[in-house]
């Protein structure tokens, strides 16, 4: 962290696990607070922040000065504006509604499929719909449809299918 402050990095950030660790151990974010000592530019703190409590925490641990979200984003992308707003304000998130996380299934779908080749966007189509119903109420029924699909036309029916079936 000094050298690249020392080389002209106008910000730094740490994730305090390596690729050895794997997630299977939580991020020491005694490291986060130990180069926000040790440097005068902004740190940024990353690893096992998944929702705007941890994000606070990390903060009020570490003295960094941003925090980054990987993971948990995953199936939730409106964690960052929930963390911003907590942060700001104290505002407690609100939990997305079923069918929130749908519509925003079908969204990021047809994004992965205006910006990927459709090999890629189908495979990650899958991942992806996975980690938007996690915890849902019977998704491990429509899980196995999902990860046969090959379209967006094919998630967007089971998604409905299933929403509509749940209700």
């Amino acid at each position: 962290a000094e050298i690249a402050e020392d080389a002209g990095a106008s910000a730094i950030t740490v994730h305090p696990r390596t690729k050895f660790d794997t997630y299977g151990i939580d991020a020491d974010w005694s490291i986060i607070r130990d180069v926000k000592e040790l440097v005068s530019i902004p740190v940024i703190g990353n690893g096992d922040v998944r929702n705007c409590f941890d994000a606070k925490e990390m903060i009020d641990e570490t003295g960094c000065d941003a925090v980054m979200i990987g993971r948990g984003t995953l199936g939730n992308p409106w964690i960052i504006k929930q963390c911003v707003e907590y942060l700001e304000d104290g505002t407690l998130p609100q939990k997305a509604t079923l069918e929130e996380k749908m519509e925003m299934l079908k969204k990021h779908t047809e994004l992965l499929f205006k910006y990927k080749p459709e090999k890629v966007a189908i495979s990650k189509m899958r991942v992806h719909a996975a980690y938007y119903l996690k915890n849902q109420y019977r998704s491990v029924e429509i899980k196995p449809k999902l990860f046969k699909t090959t379209t967006p036309e094919e998630l967007f029916e089971i998604i409905d299918n299933y929403v509509e079936s749940i209700k």
